[in-house]
């Protein structure tokens, strides 16, 4: 049978630590030559990947010849930490920080300790988790990289030395497990929702797309469903916002586009809390939702909006972040399960709420 290639001894040996806890001590370990025929590898990413073990000192050599389990094996292969490597709160994100609060809910439940690191400038260094570990294995530690991306070598780095890296709202061919929504999709099947109901003229209220990934693929998702109906002229896109850190709507802008004479008919909207505050804005300058224009949003959902205004908007929900945090977590409980990169999409979800209509009704 072909060899597997993509196995390093580093990586091969932390599946073999989640395998060792279910021995009893003093049990023998397959033969190099049984590792490499079971896993299909080389006889000698075996062998190394035994040294690695026997260093930390999980097996050791016995008579004649074998390898022996120590009872240091019942504890190893085990995550016993979530450390999260984030930006400054200042130019964190709302959903960054909920989801920070649902991540501690969720690793409670595994028993799992949680640390954060602030990053000030956000440089990922192949060095970094050993740095930040201290006397502990960087390999039993779970890391999340929440809206922060290694370079290429750093995280190739990380994947040869088997450390444990969930990537959270990233979109990335690196080979590191990702848990993100699927923004691209929650936009594209909001605008062609508008279209598909008979509207020509849409325009879209996103932020910066240089920003972050979810910012582009929402913006992509637009276009996309654009393209694909041939109306590239008769769509635009608009700057509502502010350019710091994090994102506000500025409700003079909206006023001014409320109140332009060729208004689109249809207005697609980059989160659920700039939806309400359209919404607002509509309220205030009497332009009847969906008399006047419709309006639907993708985004996750948010708690820090009124109930008597986000009950009015039509949406495709990009999934909870309390789901997002639990399939962190989880997949941080099973990591050592999976020596192929998993990515989890979150599931999108449509809520008519009464915003959007045909343009017949302007």
């Amino acid at each position: 049978r072909r060899k597997r290639d993509d196995l390093t001894p580093e990586q091969l040996a932390a599946m073999l630590r989640t395998r060792l806890r279910f021995y009893l001590p003093g049990s023998r370990l397959p033969t190099r030559v049984a590792l490499a025929r079971q896993y299909r590898v080389s006889t000698y990413v075996s062998r190394r990947a035994v040294e690695l073990l026997g260093a930390e000192g999980l097996v050791r050599l016995g008579s004649p010849g074998g390898v022996y389990i120590t009872a240091k094996a019942q504890t190893a292969g085990t995550i016993h930490t979530i450390h999260v490597l984030g930006r400054s709160d200042a130019n964190m994100y709302f959903h960054e920080q909920l989801f920070l609060r649902e991540l501690d809910r969720a690793r409670a439940a595994f028993g799992m300790r949680l640390r954060t690191t602030i990053l000030e400038e956000p440089v990922l260094t192949a060095d970094l988790p050993d740095r930040l570990a201290g006397r502990d294995d960087p390999t039993q530690i779970g890391w999340v990289l929440l809206d922060v991306v290694p370079s290429p070598d750093v995280a190739a780095h990380w994947r040869s030395r088997a450390i444990p890296m969930v990537m959270v709202n990233e979109e990335t061919d690196l080979g590191l497990h990702t848990v993100r929504p699927d923004c691209r999709q929650a936009i594209f099947r909001a605008t062609e929702h508008l279209i598909l109901l008979g509207h020509r003229r849409i325009a879209y209220a996103g932020g910066d797309t240089n920003l972050s990934w979810i910012a582009r693929a929402r913006y992509e998702g637009f276009q996309m469903a654009i393209r694909r109906h041939g109306l590239e002229t008769q769509a635009e896109s608009i700057d509502l916002y502010t350019r710091q850190l994090p994102h506000r709507v500025r409700p003079e802008r909206i006023v001014e586009f409320l109140n332009r004479s060729d208004r689109p008919t249809a207005l697609v909207v980059y989160s659920q809390k700039d939806g309400a505050e359209v919404l607002r804005a509509c309220d205030a300058v009497g332009v009847a939702v969906p008399g006047q224009i419709s309006i639907i949003s993708g985004g996750v959902p948010r708690q820090d909006c009124p109930p008597q205004i986000i009950d009015r908007l039509t949406r495709f929900s990009e999934g909870p972040i309390a789901e997002q945090a639990r399939l962190t977590v989880e997949l941080f409980a099973n990591y050592f399960n999976h020596h192929q990169p998993v990515h989890l999409i979150q599931p999108i979800e449509f809520i008519d709420r009464g915003s959007t209509a045909p343009p017949a009704m302007v």
